[in-house]
Protein backbone atom coordinates (compact mmCIF):
# COMPACT_ATOMS: atom_id res chain seq x y z
CA UNK A 1 0.00 0.00 0.00
CA UNK A 2 1.20 3.34 -0.67
CA UNK A 3 1.35 5.85 2.17
CA UNK A 4 2.82 8.56 -0.23
CA UNK A 5 0.58 11.97 -0.20
CA UNK A 6 1.06 14.72 -2.40
CA UNK A 7 2.43 17.57 -0.98
CA UNK A 8 -0.01 20.11 -0.32
CA UNK A 9 -0.06 23.70 -1.98
CA UNK A 10 1.01 26.57 0.25
CA UNK A 11 -1.95 28.99 1.02
CA UNK A 12 -0.95 32.40 0.06
CA UNK A 13 -1.54 35.07 2.43
CA UNK A 14 -2.67 37.89 -0.57
CA UNK A 15 -3.32 40.73 2.12
CA UNK A 16 0.05 40.13 3.26
CA UNK A 17 2.02 40.07 -0.04
CA UNK A 18 -0.13 43.25 -0.95
CA UNK A 19 0.79 45.19 2.50
CA UNK A 20 4.36 44.31 1.91
CA UNK A 21 4.42 46.03 -1.10
CA UNK A 22 2.97 49.38 -0.27
CA UNK A 23 5.75 49.15 2.70
CA UNK A 24 8.44 48.95 0.39
CA UNK A 25 6.77 51.50 -1.87
CA UNK A 26 6.07 54.34 0.66
CA UNK A 27 9.83 55.40 1.08
CA UNK A 28 9.65 55.57 -3.30
CA UNK A 29 6.64 57.65 -2.60
CA UNK A 30 8.35 59.78 -0.37
CA UNK A 31 11.44 60.20 -2.47
CA UNK A 32 9.11 61.25 -5.27
CA UNK A 33 7.77 64.16 -3.34
CA UNK A 34 11.78 65.75 -3.14
CA UNK A 35 12.33 65.63 -6.77
CA UNK A 36 10.98 68.34 -9.77
CA UNK A 37 7.71 67.07 -10.65
CA UNK A 38 8.77 66.17 -14.30
CA UNK A 39 10.83 63.71 -12.69
CA UNK A 40 8.41 62.49 -10.15
CA UNK A 41 7.52 59.11 -13.58
CA UNK A 42 11.13 58.12 -13.36
CA UNK A 43 10.64 57.21 -9.63
CA UNK A 44 8.55 53.92 -10.96
CA UNK A 45 11.67 52.49 -12.25
CA UNK A 46 12.47 52.19 -7.95
CA UNK A 47 8.98 51.46 -6.94
CA UNK A 48 8.96 48.53 -9.69
CA UNK A 49 11.47 46.81 -7.07
CA UNK A 50 8.34 46.02 -4.93
CA UNK A 51 6.63 43.53 -6.39
CA UNK A 52 9.65 41.45 -7.70
CA UNK A 53 11.16 41.69 -3.84
CA UNK A 54 7.62 41.22 -1.86
CA UNK A 55 7.69 38.08 -4.60
CA UNK A 56 10.83 36.74 -3.83
CA UNK A 57 10.60 36.83 0.00
CA UNK A 58 7.08 35.10 -0.24
CA UNK A 59 8.75 32.77 -2.58
CA UNK A 60 11.27 31.87 0.04
CA UNK A 61 9.44 31.82 2.68
CA UNK A 62 7.51 29.03 0.77
CA UNK A 63 10.18 26.87 -0.94
CA UNK A 64 13.07 28.32 0.10
CA UNK A 65 16.17 28.32 -2.80
CA UNK A 66 13.80 26.08 -5.24
CA UNK A 67 11.05 27.80 -4.52
CA UNK A 68 12.88 30.87 -6.12
CA UNK A 69 14.30 29.43 -9.01
CA UNK A 70 10.96 28.37 -10.04
CA UNK A 71 9.47 31.39 -9.67
CA UNK A 72 12.71 33.10 -11.78
CA UNK A 73 12.57 30.48 -14.14
CA UNK A 74 9.09 31.25 -15.62
CA UNK A 75 9.97 34.39 -16.71
CA UNK A 76 11.74 33.68 -19.50
CA UNK A 77 9.82 30.25 -20.31
CA UNK A 78 8.43 30.43 -24.11
CA UNK A 79 7.29 26.89 -24.44
CA UNK A 80 3.99 27.20 -22.94
CA UNK A 81 2.87 29.47 -25.61
CA UNK A 82 2.02 26.60 -28.12
CA UNK A 83 -0.28 28.51 -30.12
CA UNK A 84 2.32 31.21 -31.97
CA UNK A 85 -0.91 33.08 -33.13
CA UNK A 86 -0.70 34.74 -29.67
CA UNK A 87 2.64 36.39 -30.49
CA UNK A 88 0.28 39.13 -32.51
CA UNK A 89 -1.53 40.15 -29.69
CA UNK A 90 1.61 40.34 -27.65
CA UNK A 91 3.92 42.12 -30.23
CA UNK A 92 0.96 44.53 -32.21
CA UNK A 93 -2.35 44.86 -29.57
CA UNK A 94 -0.36 47.85 -27.73
CA UNK A 95 1.30 49.40 -30.89
CA UNK A 96 -2.64 49.80 -32.76
CA UNK A 97 -4.41 50.85 -30.16
CA UNK A 98 -2.08 53.83 -29.73
CA UNK A 99 -2.13 54.44 -33.40
CA UNK A 100 -5.25 54.18 -33.65
CA UNK A 101 -5.31 57.26 -30.83
CA UNK A 102 -2.65 59.14 -33.07
CA UNK A 103 -5.46 58.81 -35.60
CA UNK A 104 -8.00 59.91 -33.72
CA UNK A 105 -6.29 62.93 -32.07
CA UNK A 106 -5.02 63.69 -35.76
CA UNK A 107 -8.27 63.72 -37.31
CA UNK A 108 -9.42 66.35 -34.33
CA UNK A 109 -6.91 68.66 -35.09
CA UNK A 110 -4.70 68.12 -32.18
CA UNK A 111 -1.50 68.37 -32.02
CA UNK A 112 0.30 65.28 -32.62
CA UNK A 113 2.41 64.49 -29.83
CA UNK A 114 6.55 64.65 -30.10
CA UNK A 115 8.20 61.47 -29.54
CA UNK A 116 10.60 61.65 -26.29
CA UNK A 117 13.33 59.32 -28.05
CA UNK A 118 14.18 58.43 -31.71
CA UNK A 119 12.65 55.09 -33.40
CA UNK A 120 16.55 53.57 -33.87
CA UNK A 121 16.35 53.89 -29.81
CA UNK A 122 13.15 52.03 -29.41
CA UNK A 123 15.50 48.14 -28.86
CA UNK A 124 17.22 49.62 -26.27
CA UNK A 125 13.88 51.60 -24.23
CA UNK A 126 12.46 47.91 -24.77
CA UNK A 127 15.35 46.02 -23.34
CA UNK A 128 14.80 48.91 -20.11
CA UNK A 129 11.30 48.61 -19.81
CA UNK A 130 11.32 44.67 -20.47
CA UNK A 131 13.75 44.24 -17.09
CA UNK A 132 10.75 46.91 -15.68
CA UNK A 133 8.37 44.83 -16.51
CA UNK A 134 10.05 41.37 -15.40
CA UNK A 135 10.40 43.26 -12.00
CA UNK A 136 6.27 44.20 -11.67
CA UNK A 137 5.19 41.17 -13.15
CA UNK A 138 6.78 38.60 -11.42
CA UNK A 139 4.56 39.62 -8.23
CA UNK A 140 1.56 40.66 -10.23
CA UNK A 141 1.13 37.95 -12.38
CA UNK A 142 3.89 35.09 -11.10
CA UNK A 143 3.00 34.88 -7.84
CA UNK A 144 -0.32 36.56 -6.69
CA UNK A 145 -2.54 36.09 -10.01
CA UNK A 146 -3.18 32.38 -10.34
CA UNK A 147 -4.44 31.96 -6.35
CA UNK A 148 -6.63 34.83 -6.86
CA UNK A 149 -7.97 33.31 -9.83
CA UNK A 150 -8.70 29.85 -8.02
CA UNK A 151 -10.56 31.82 -5.64
CA UNK A 152 -12.92 34.15 -7.95
CA UNK A 153 -12.93 33.87 -11.77
CA UNK A 154 -10.51 35.34 -14.30
CA UNK A 155 -12.59 38.70 -14.62
CA UNK A 156 -13.02 39.42 -11.31
CA UNK A 157 -9.36 38.52 -9.94
CA UNK A 158 -8.28 40.74 -13.46
CA UNK A 159 -10.46 43.68 -11.71
CA UNK A 160 -9.28 43.66 -8.21
CA UNK A 161 -6.09 43.06 -8.92
CA UNK A 162 -6.10 46.01 -11.78
CA UNK A 163 -7.64 48.19 -8.94
CA UNK A 164 -4.71 47.67 -6.43
CA UNK A 165 -2.19 47.69 -9.83
CA UNK A 166 -3.86 51.43 -10.16
CA UNK A 167 -4.15 52.53 -7.07
CA UNK A 168 -0.32 51.36 -6.49
CA UNK A 169 -0.09 54.38 -9.20
CA UNK A 170 -2.19 57.06 -7.85
CA UNK A 171 0.81 58.97 -5.77
CA UNK A 172 3.03 59.13 -8.53
CA UNK A 173 0.25 60.23 -11.04
CA UNK A 174 -0.85 63.12 -8.51
CA UNK A 175 2.79 64.15 -7.78
CA UNK A 176 3.78 64.21 -11.78
CA UNK A 177 0.73 66.78 -11.58
CA UNK A 178 -1.99 64.99 -13.92
CA UNK A 179 -5.66 66.43 -13.08
CA UNK A 180 -8.49 64.21 -11.80
CA UNK A 181 -9.85 63.66 -15.20
CA UNK A 182 -6.60 62.22 -16.54
CA UNK A 183 -5.90 60.63 -13.68
CA UNK A 184 -9.08 58.78 -13.30
CA UNK A 185 -8.92 57.61 -16.89
CA UNK A 186 -5.46 56.58 -16.43
CA UNK A 187 -6.88 54.58 -13.22
CA UNK A 188 -9.93 52.69 -15.46
CA UNK A 189 -7.13 51.98 -18.32
CA UNK A 190 -4.53 50.44 -16.18
CA UNK A 191 -7.73 47.93 -14.78
CA UNK A 192 -8.36 47.21 -18.42
CA UNK A 193 -4.77 46.46 -19.38
CA UNK A 194 -5.01 43.78 -16.19
CA UNK A 195 -7.92 42.46 -17.95
CA UNK A 196 -6.39 42.12 -21.21
CA UNK A 197 -2.53 40.70 -19.45
CA UNK A 198 -5.18 38.14 -18.05
CA UNK A 199 -6.15 36.95 -21.17
CA UNK A 200 -3.28 36.95 -22.80
CA UNK A 201 -2.20 34.99 -19.81
CA UNK A 202 -4.56 32.62 -19.63
CA UNK A 203 -4.24 31.90 -23.57
CA UNK A 204 -0.95 31.23 -23.69
CA UNK A 205 -1.12 28.49 -21.19
CA UNK A 206 0.04 31.24 -18.23
CA UNK A 207 3.23 31.75 -19.54
CA UNK A 208 4.96 35.13 -17.35
CA UNK A 209 7.04 35.33 -20.66
CA UNK A 210 4.71 36.96 -22.65
CA UNK A 211 2.76 39.06 -20.19
CA UNK A 212 6.35 40.83 -19.50
CA UNK A 213 6.67 41.24 -23.11
CA UNK A 214 3.11 43.15 -23.60
CA UNK A 215 3.43 45.49 -19.92
CA UNK A 216 7.15 45.88 -22.21
CA UNK A 217 5.66 47.04 -25.06
CA UNK A 218 2.69 48.89 -23.29
CA UNK A 219 5.73 51.09 -21.77
CA UNK A 220 7.33 52.08 -24.71
CA UNK A 221 4.47 53.43 -26.55
CA UNK A 222 3.54 54.95 -23.72
CA UNK A 223 7.33 56.65 -23.00
CA UNK A 224 7.41 57.17 -26.73
CA UNK A 225 4.96 59.73 -26.94
CA UNK A 226 4.99 60.86 -23.42
CA UNK A 227 3.38 64.14 -24.19
CA UNK A 228 -0.03 62.40 -24.60
CA UNK A 229 -0.43 62.38 -20.62
CA UNK A 230 -1.37 66.03 -21.09
CA UNK A 231 -3.37 66.13 -24.60
CA UNK A 232 -6.91 65.04 -26.00
CA UNK A 233 -5.05 61.88 -27.54
CA UNK A 234 -4.01 60.42 -23.88
CA UNK A 235 -7.62 60.21 -23.09
CA UNK A 236 -8.69 58.50 -26.28
CA UNK A 237 -6.10 55.88 -25.53
CA UNK A 238 -7.21 54.98 -22.69
CA UNK A 239 -11.10 54.41 -24.28
CA UNK A 240 -9.87 52.36 -27.13
CA UNK A 241 -7.94 50.04 -23.96
CA UNK A 242 -10.99 50.41 -22.01
CA UNK A 243 -13.41 49.34 -25.00
CA UNK A 244 -10.58 46.42 -25.95
CA UNK A 245 -10.94 44.70 -22.74
CA UNK A 246 -14.13 44.90 -23.03
CA UNK A 247 -14.55 43.02 -26.69
CA UNK A 248 -12.30 40.59 -25.10
CA UNK A 249 -14.36 39.78 -22.09
CA UNK A 250 -17.28 39.25 -24.34
CA UNK A 251 -15.57 36.91 -26.75
CA UNK A 252 -13.58 35.05 -24.56
CA UNK A 253 -15.97 35.13 -21.19
CA UNK A 254 -15.64 36.36 -17.80
CA UNK A 255 -15.11 32.78 -16.34
CA UNK A 256 -11.09 32.16 -17.77
CA UNK A 257 -10.63 34.91 -20.85
CA UNK A 258 -9.86 31.99 -22.53
CA UNK A 259 -13.09 30.13 -24.00
CA UNK A 260 -13.51 32.03 -27.44
CA UNK A 261 -17.29 32.09 -27.69
CA UNK A 262 -17.52 31.09 -31.93
CA UNK A 263 -14.92 28.49 -30.84
CA UNK A 264 -17.41 26.93 -28.41
CA UNK A 265 -20.25 27.23 -31.07
CA UNK A 266 -18.11 25.59 -33.90
CA UNK A 267 -17.37 22.77 -31.76
CA UNK A 268 -21.73 21.76 -30.81
CA UNK A 269 -22.11 22.46 -34.44
CA UNK A 270 -19.35 20.02 -35.46
CA UNK A 271 -20.42 17.38 -32.52
CA UNK A 272 -23.97 17.54 -34.18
Amino acid sequence: MNNTTATPKPTRNLTAFFVLILVLSIPVYFIATLVPQDMVMLTALIVGLAPITAALIFAYREGRADGVKRLLKRCFDRKSITRKIWYAPTFLLMPVLFFLALGITNVTGEPLPDTLFPVVAAPVVFLMFFILSLFEEIGWMGYVFDPMEERWNALRASIILGTIWAAWHIPLYILSGQGPLRVVAQLLSLIAIRTLIVWLYNNTGKNLFAVILIHAIYNVCTMMFASFYISVGHLITCIFIIVAAAIVVFLWGAETLAQYRFGRVVQKEQKQ
